[in-house]
């Protein structure tokens, strides 16, 4: 399997949705190439492109966004909380009670945000939620948070 890499101006869209959504700085993307595993679009380091030729796709890179049925982006927690803590725009700051909600399959106050948001906790940012009708969901992957359990007050942090 071969890497598909995205050109300047597939890079640049994935830039722009980071950068218009999320706030986040486009100098950022500036020493990474990005390249499309399945439905997901991967960062990689840019010193590590030819290194990276070495490996299968599925070994390389960072996960940040997925292609979704609609073709829109959405952001992908591991990605989130590697490369988003500069995130500025559409983010939450959520509390660790909050964070256990959403982990447990609850739904938190989002006020009148809509659409993918960034979860950060203590100014880091902890994954993905989705803000729709004034409740945030959480977008943690269950493969993420199943073998938690958060009931008989256990705690997170």
């Amino acid at each position: 399997m071969s890497f598909v890499w995205l050109d300047d101006k597939e890079s640049a869209k994935v830039e722009d949705y980071f950068v218009e959504r999320f706030g986040m700085d486009r100098e950022k993307f500036a020493d990474f190439a990005m390249f499309q595993k399945g439905d997901y679009i991967n960062i990689l380091a840019l010193d590590a492109r030819e290194a990276a030729q070495e490996l299968d796709p599925s070994d390389a890179g960072l996960p940040l966004a997925k292609l979704t049925h609609s073709k829109t982006l959405k952001p992908v927690t591991r990605g989130v909380q590697v490369f988003c803590n500069e995130a500025t725009s559409n983010v939450v700051e959520i509390e660790p009670a909050d964070l256990k909600g959403l982990i447990e399959g609850r739904s938190v106050e989002s006020g009148d945000l809509k659409g993918f948001v960034i979860l950060k906790m203590g100014g880091c940012a902890v994954g993905v939620g989705l803000a729709r009708e004034g409740r945030l969901l959480s977008q943690f992957p269950k493969a993420m948070t199943h073998h938690l359990d958060l009931r008989n007050g256990g705690e997170i942090l």
